[in-house]
C-alpha cells in the first residue's frame, strides 16, 4: 500500500519559504540603507558647501577689519620708506637697556625733551642696575627720576622711569 499524501505543506517548505521571504528583506533593505547613506553623504556635502559660503555678520566684520589693517600698513609703510630719517634718539636708548628688562611704554614729549617710560624689571637687582645705566649716560640724558615703582601680578618689577633728554638728542637727522 502506497504511504498516504499528506495533505496540507511541509514544515521543510514553510522554512523554506520564510527563508527566500528574510533574504529579500535583508537585500532591500541594504539597498535601502545604502541609497540613505548616499543622500545623507550629498546634503552633507552642499551643506558644508553652503556654509562655506555664507558668513555671519561677525565674520565679515572681522575679515574688512583684517583688510582695513591690512590697507593702513602698507600705508604706513609708504610714509616710513619716503620720510626723512629720524634722530637716533630710539637707538641710542635701545643700546642703553639691559637683559631682563622690558620697556611697555614710552611716552616721550619733544618739546620739553623729556620721556616717561615704562616698564618690567626681572627683579629689584637688575631694575637697579638699569636706572644706573640710565644715570650713566651723561652724554645722552639728564636728569633720571623712578616714578611707580611695585611688583606685578605675573612676578617681576613693574616701574616708570622719567629722564630728560640733553639739547639736541633728539633733533632729526636729514638726508636719510
Amino acid at each position: 500500500m502506497p504511504p498516504k499524501k499528506q495533505s496540507g505543506i511541509s514544515l521543510e517548505n514553510v522554512v523554506f519559504y520564510i527563508s527566500l521571504v528574510a533574504l529579500a528583506l535583508v537585500v532591500g533593505t541594504f539597498f535601502y540603507l545604502q541609497q540613505s547613506v548616499s543622500k545623507s553623504k550629498e546634503e552633507l556635502d552642499s551643506l558644508s558647501i553652503e556654509a562655506a559660503k555664507s558668513k555671519t555678520q561677525d565674520q565679515k566684520n572681522l575679515e574688512n577689519g583684517i583688510l582695513k589693517t591690512q590697507q593702513e600698513l602698507r600705508d604706513f609703510s609708504k610714509l616710513i620708506s619716503t620720510s626723512k630719517a629720524g634722530s637716533e634718539l630710539f637707538s641710542k636708548v635701545e643700546d642703553m637697556v639691559i637683559s631682563g628688562v622690558n620697556f611697555t611704554q614710552c611716552d616721550v614729549d619733544t618739546v620739553n625733551m623729556t620721556a616717561s617710560i615704562a616698564g618690567r624689571a626681572k627683579n629689584f637687582e637688575v631694575l637697579g642696575q638699569q636706572v644706573a645705566h640710565f644715570e650713566d649716560a651723561n652724554d645722552i640724558l639728564g636728569n633720571v627720576v623712578m616714578g611707580k615703582v611695585g611688583i606685578s601680578d605675573e612676578g617681576g618689577i613693574d616701574f616708570e622711569v622719567k629722564v630728560n633728554f640733553k639739547e639736541g638728542v633728539a633733533a632729526p637727522q636729514y638726508g636719510g
